[in-house]
């Protein structure tokens, strides 16, 4: 069994088309990672600060600041930390810290602006760890736009696994063969999943670990809230930064899973691997063409919107008594996604009409 899982392996690697769009993905969030090392703040009193120096500058700072966010910080950080403005665009160069508060709570349009601490956070159960949240933050709003590349990479090879067959006229040989209605079957669905986890995984060394290498796990247990995008500061729910990305990472895992599952019951119903990569990118591509007008919860169990951080922003649901967080429908939603690609592929390929 395993040398048909091995050989079925690498028979979806052996597309010059996915093994060179695999690599030119992972260099391309590569570079992306390699590109946080650029630091740049402008101060209070009118320096500005790049590479290290800022660095250094924004740790000493942020940490003034350090444990829970409370209105007396607000206030401080608001009237202490503010770029000087050196030029037009400076104040965008404050402390991250700054942008973030002031996003927020300072600004007119922010989502709290006028309310306090406990108004917008404490009264909800929520408390917010004041901490360098900037890096992660931004890796959680690039993440899922960077993971399309790799989904659609993985899309590609997993649509052909079947419908290649039927393009070669192999499928009368397979479908004659001891086998080949059932542990050939197997070999191309483990083969397939296969393929799918290592390309997700290299993808999530490639973006991290140059990440890690320059950044640390510094600001790691920071409030994911404080997003001077305003975006994560919706969070319903105490969450840190390093939660929220671990967390991320795993619904990316589960986007794959769901995006495999798919593709193979294309492949296996279409004649065609040129048809069966078009329907399956288009399947892929159809949530997100239409996230402006779909439902988030809805958006969130299919395999982009799975590791859309979107999904952090939904409010805790009850089983049993038990608040968990949004994932486990999501991970309801795949369970049923598998059990269906598993049947229908082996059914329809082993019913296969040869013509």
């Amino acid at each position: 069994m395993w040398q048909m899982i091995k050989f079925e392996f690498e028979k979806i690697w052996s597309r010059n088309i996915v093994w060179v769009g695999l690599v030119i993905m992972l260099i391309a969030g590569l570079v992306v990672s390699f590109s946080v090392r650029e630091t740049r703040v402008v101060t209070s009193d009118g320096r500005e600060l790049k590479g290290s120096e800022a660095r250094e500058y924004i740790e000493e700072r942020t940490e003034k600041y350090a444990g829970l966010l409370n209105d007396d910080k607000i206030e401080r950080i608001l009237k202490e930390e503010k770029a000087a403005e050196i030029n037009d665009y400076s104040i965008y160069s404050s402390l991250p810290l700054y942008n973030a508060v002031y996003q927020n709570f300072g600004d007119e349009y922010g989502d709290f602006y006028g309310m306090t601490v406990d108004e917008a956070y404490t009264e909800n159960g929520i408390t917010v760890e004041v901490g360098y949240s900037e890096l992660w933050v931004g890796m959680l709003n690039s993440f899922p736009i960077i993971l399309l590349g790799i989904g659609t990479v993985v899309a590609i090879g997993v649509s052909g696994v079947f419908s290649e067959e039927y393009g070669r006229r192999m499928d009368a040989l397979l479908l004659t063969s001891r086998h080949g209605k059932k542990r050939c079957v197997y070999a191309k669905i483990i083969a397939s999943f296969l393929f799918a986890v290592l390309s997700y995984l290299a993808f999530v060394l490639v973006n991290f670990i140059p990440v890690l290498a320059f950044n640390g796990f510094y600001g790691w247990d920071a409030g994911v809230q404080l997003d001077e995008m305003g975006i994560m500061s919706q969070v319903p729910y105490t969450l840190s930064c390093g939660e929220a990305v671990l967390l991320m990472i795993f619904g990316g895992f589960l986007g794959m899973l769901m995006l495999t599952a798919v593709t193979l019951v294309v492949s296996v119903i279409c004649q065609s691997s040129f048809v069966a990569v078009i329907i399956a990118a288009l399947l892929y591509y159809l949530p997100i063409i239409f996230m402006q007008i779909l439902d988030v919860r809805i958006l969130a169990m299919t395999p982009f919107g799975a590791a859309s951080s979107s999904v952090l922003l939904l409010p805790k649901i009850n089983i049993a008594g038990t608040e968990v967080l949004f994932y486990a429908k999501i991970i309801v939603t795949l369970f049923i996604l598998l059990v269906v690609s598993w049947v229908t592929t082996r059914r329809v390929f082993a019913r296969h009409q040869v013509k």
